[in-house]
């Protein structure tokens, strides 16, 4: 847990909110797990892969994205996947800042967000606070994004990229270039949010299009996917080892590794690492006193 966020309050308000009591028992709890996760700071916005919620819920991934897309919808959350930021827009309103050590605080978790459209509703959100206290609160979030802060959920999540049309090009020109959409479904977004590698997004959607052509089912690979995700987790792999998506998912199946969670065998315990190191330097000293 971090050192600035030992303790979340939590306002009675919560039980009698319109939004909140209409809510199910295992989206409430999701409620409650985001505003007092282990992964929180003290602005409620916070860097938060999906596999981790899986983990600390005990959930399965189709459990957790049911609640999770309706506290989306009813404008609980914001989450940003491609960096795995998450901003819990009423986490203020419960837990306000009141004193310029807690501003100071914020000033340096700020520093280490991601970059994230994400961050101008969090900029939103600490305005008021900022005029309490002589610290520039909202400093680090003066740099605008590329993108706007996304609320509403569809059935897919559709990436647009639009080039422009040069008029009077001749023929040593660039080729005109033309508007292109390209649609991702909601179990595929589903999968990408949870695996710890994303590169090469299309790439992966292809591999996964065919898989399911194959008549592999989407939650098994979600389910493979985090099974995976926890493994190199846990054995605290380095990225440049972990698969590529479009590998994990390629003809060969690799995936099908991952149908069950990683054995406790599996993950090397430090003792065992420590006593390794040991024998290969006893090893390698009897080695050079031959030479």
């Amino acid at each position: 847990m971090r050192k600035d966020s030992r303790y979340s309050r939590l306002k009675n308000r919560f039980w009698t909110d319109e939004k909140s009591a209409s809510w199910d028992d295992a989206t409430k709890l999701l409620a409650l797990y985001l505003l007092s996760s282990p992964h929180i700071n003290i602005v409620g916005c916070y860097v938060l892969p999906k596999g981790y919620i899986c983990e600390d819920l005990g959930w399965s991934a189709q459990k957790l994205q049911k609640s999770f897309t309706k506290l989306q919808k009813d404008d609980f959350i914001l989450y940003d996947g491609e960096v795995r930021l998450v901003l819990v827009k009423n986490y203020l309103k419960h837990n306000p800042i009141e004193n310029p050590n807690q501003a100071n605080a914020v000033l340096a978790v700020i520093k280490e967000l991601p970059k994230s459209p994400l961050l101008d509703e969090l900029k939103r959100l600490l305005e008021p606070f900022s005029k309490l206290f002589t610290e520039p609160l909202l400093q680090p979030l003066e740099e605008p994004f590329d993108k706007p802060v996304t609320v509403t959920v569809t059935e897919t999540v559709t990436d647009t990229v639009t080039e422009t049309k040069k008029e009077n090009t001749c023929a040593d020109d660039e080729p005109d270039k033309k508007s292109f959409t390209f649609t991702y479904s909601e179990d595929f977004e589903n999968f990408w949010s949870i695996y710890p590698r994303r590169i090469e997004k299309r790439r992966a959607y292809r591999a996964w299009q065919a898989r399911l052509k194959e008549g592999t089912l989407p939650d098994l690979l979600i389910t493979c996917a985090q099974n995976y995700e926890k493994y190199v987790r846990l054995r605290g792999t380095e990225e440049r080892y972990i698969k590529h998506p479009a590998t994990f998912l390629g003809p060969d199946h690799p995936y099908e590794d991952w149908k069950e969670p990683p054995p406790d065998s599996s993950i090397p315990k430090m003792g065992n690492v420590a006593a390794g190191l040991m024998k290969w330097a006893d090893e390698h000293e009897k080695e050079e006193k031959r030479k």
